[in-house]
């Protein structure tokens, strides 16, 4: 083993331990909620379940069949099943530092896997039991597999690599199709790229079609609702082009925004030596990997909303790589025209950089939902007559989650659990036999996601209910759930 192959394992070992230990720290602090309880449930059923999940699923299905193996084994506690994600995350910086170390240098490939291990959005989605940490991994991956293909003389093993990493790609998330089409693209802008692998290329990307045949229709449909129907993402708005960014940048203030200031002076000096461009195939690429998506979605965004942190993470290690590529080109172009000590201000760039990312680091990083709370709640004001009212039926999940777990397991039932205990999944009005009412001496209503008007957005439920029972109170006011009674009973509320 030579010694800079030696220094690289080291790195990488460390790098992926760091990773390891910050991002399972908290992992089991805060609720399993949001679209976490959803994944899990429907990973719990047969394949043949999460098969007939598709059609109305927004993602396709590799992440629910990993998970439906790994529970298996470990359970679906938020600890085991938020263990599986955090992995995928903490071995994605591999593939980081190595396109950094071999087409930029040690120095960005260090500072860029950092900035990647301290950045909160990705320590978020390590902490959530969803599949985006695992497309950020096969994206990174297939990157350097792309990049290898290029710049090796047997590119055998490296084809496979690629091929069988974008075939994963397809079957992880519909947004891989920007990373296959950013890979086409260079290969038809760029003639020395397209002269040394179209061949391969060609024979990759048949393989990758044949592949994906049996999906493929599901693949349209999906699309053409997105399309019809629309995201629950806002369209863009011009000042998203800075706003979003920052949530890789750890929401830094402006003032403190040195990634987008090194980028700025990065561009001006490019445009002042473009004659003199030092720039590698091999990094333009890099740069393209953050850039032409980015904008890309934005630009989408206006017709189909697309663009939110969430769905930018595939390209973010190419952010990284970018900035550190910035530091290092900058330099080097001021120590040619200033003196070598120059170079200083690269070492001085990336520290301010790491600074700032760990100046506003949050290790128990979360999205803030309280569906142990709202279950909580429930259960202090709930009698035997009390009838519960869950809206929209998308919470249903969470709130059975952490009401009753037996229930949870009990998958293709966990809606009959919850009726015999008086709660009910309802989505409008007509979906409440208002005979059946007179039963009861009071109701709770959990309006869910309130704030997005997605589910029942006149408030028909609350109306109805306020004037079959008379009182109304407000018992609660969560981020992502409203509470209320009706009924005369006394209760035992306390301050949310």
């Amino acid at each position: 083993m030579s010694k800079k192959t030696f220094i690289d394992l080291i790195v990488i070992v460390s790098l992926i331990t760091l990773n390891i230990i910050i991002k399972s720290l908290y992992l089991g602090d805060y609720n399993i909620d949001l679209d976490e309880p959803f994944t899990i449930y429907h990973a719990q059923g047969s394949l043949w379940d999460i098969t007939k999940l598709l059609w109305i699923e927004n993602n396709p299905p590799l992440f629910f069949v990993i998970l439906h193996f790994w529970i298996k084994i470990f359970g679906i506690s938020a600890i085991s099943t938020r263990f599986l994600p955090m992995l995928f995350s903490s071995f994605a910086v591999l593939f980081v530092y190595k396109i950094g170390r071999k087409y930029i240098n040690i120095w960005a490939a260090i500072g860029a896997s950092l900035l990647y291990t301290f950045s909160n959005e990705n320590i978020g989605q390590a902490h959530d039991t969803r599949v985006y940490t695992l497309f950020v991994l096969l994206t990174a991956a297939s990157m350097y597999f792309y990049f290898s293909i290029i710049d090796a003389e047997r590119k055998r093993k490296y084809l496979v690599g690629l091929t069988i990493t974008n075939v994963l790609l397809m079957y992880a998330h519909f947004l891989a199709i920007f990373v296959l089409f950013l890979q086409t693209l260079y290969i038809l802008s760029i003639p020395s790229i397209r002269k040394k692998i179209i061949k391969e290329y060609i024979l990759s990307s048949k393989i990758i079609i044949l592949c994906y045949l049996p999906y493929l229709c599901i693949f349209l449909i999906r699309l053409f609702w997105s399309v019809h129907s629309g995201l629950w993402t806002p369209k863009s708005e011009i000042s998203y082009l800075y706003s979003y960014l920052t949530a890789y940048c750890n929401y830094l203030y402006l003032t403190e925004n040195l990634f987008l200031g090194i980028l700025v002076i990065f561009v001006v000096i490019l445009f002042f030596t473009r004659k003199k461009l030092k720039l590698t195939v091999y990094q333009i690429m890099i740069i393209g990997w953050f850039i032409i998506p980015y904008l890309l979605m934005f630009l989408i965004s206006y017709k189909i909303p697309i663009l939110t942190p969430l769905y930018m993470i595939f390209f973010i290690p190419g952010f990284y790589l970018t900035v550190m590529l910035a530091i290092s080109y900058v330099t080097d172009v001021l120590a040619d025209k200033l003196g070598k000590y120059i170079r200083i201000m690269g070492v001085v760039m990336t520290i301010l950089c790491l600074y700032y990312m760990l100046k506003y680091i949050d290790l128990n990083y979360s999205y803030g939902f309280q569906g142990a709370k709202v279950v909580t709640i429930v259960r202090e004001n709930k009698t035997d007559s009390t009838a519960v009212f869950l809206v929209p039926p998308w919470t249903s999940l969470t709130f059975t989650y952490h009401y009753d777990i037996n229930a949870f397991k009990d998958f293709g039932n966990y809606e009959k659990h919850l009726n015999v205990n008086n709660i009910f999944v309802v989505s409008t009005v007509k979906d409440i036999d208002t005979s059946h009412l007179t039963h009861f001496s009071n109701a709770l209503l959990l309006d869910g996601w309130h704030d997005m008007k997605i589910a029942d957005p006149n408030k028909t439920i609350l109306h109805m209910l306020k004037q079959r029972f008379g009182n109304m109170d407000t018992l609660a006011r969560l981020n992502s759930c409203d509470i209320y009674n009706f009924g005369p009973i006394t209760l035992r509320k306390n301050n949310y």
